[in-house]
């Protein structure tokens, strides 16, 4: 409790820190303290409290300094409830991404409320190397959009970490596959999907393209420079 204490203090100040470590004093159960130090617990108190009623999950995909390369760990929190891990497996596998293990902690609020904090240990096994810190956003905005039924879960989705695409530009390119198909394309979504995955700089232009094209910020732009 004292080490919490200081962690809230040192990154929130004392007038909030006194008010979170009231609400989650007693929050955290041994399995999570044997897991996780001070300033995790601190990190977390910070994702919890700014969820919502309307915004029943957080999330905090990241890379833990001690890790290799292609290890890399996610965060889910949510209310009241623990999350299916048959639902959840499947959509991390199609992002690209080997679910080694999966760890569950009830986080109790003073309250009486509780989140669930799912803590996955993932691995990944691009052929090139991403700056956690830049797809980080994309990813968990991306996530979020599939587990809202805003975005399919399918081998395209992997482009949002291999070419560091946002989750309608993934959604785009998704909808150029399925007019190839309509035109009798002889190769099928999963062949499409490697190939870009595979030639990431390429999508990543194909991307510019389509916003050369069609942005009307950007091309705004080309026509102020050219007056």
């Amino acid at each position: 409790e004292d080490q919490l204490q200081y962690s809230l203090i040192e990154s929130q100040g004392e007038e909030k820190a006194m008010r979170l470590l009231h609400d989650y004093r007693n929050a955290f159960a041994s399995s999570y303290q044997e897991q996780f130090d001070s300033r995790n617990a601190a990190q977390d108190i910070l994702i919890m409290d700014a969820m919502t009623e309307t915004n029943d999950i957080a999330m905090s995909f990241y890379q833990p300094v001690s890790s290799t390369e292609n290890e890399l760990r996610f965060k889910i929190f949510h209310e009241n409830q623990t999350l299916e891990l048959s639902d959840v497996i499947p959509v991390l596998e199609h992002l690209g991404l080997r679910v080694v293990s999966e760890s569950s902690h009830e986080i109790r609020r003073t309250d009486g409320d509780f989140v669930w904090l799912h803590d996955f240990h993932l691995q990944h096994h691009f052929v090139s190397e991403f700056d956690i810190h830049a797809v980080k956003e994309n990813f968990q905005a991306a996530f979020a959009a599939i587990w809202r039924k805003r975005m399919d879960s399918d081998p395209f989705n992997r482009l949002v970490l291999s070419c560091g695409l946002k989750w309608r530009e993934v959604v785009l390119l998704r909808a150029y596959a399925c007019y190839m198909r309509q035109t009798l394309f002889n190769f099928a979504d999963t062949y499409i999907a490697n190939a870009l995955v595979n030639h990431s700089s390429l999508t990543r232009l194909l991307i510019d393209l389509f916003n050369a094209k069609f942005d009307p910020v950007f091309n705004m732009g080309i026509k102020a420079n050219k007056d």
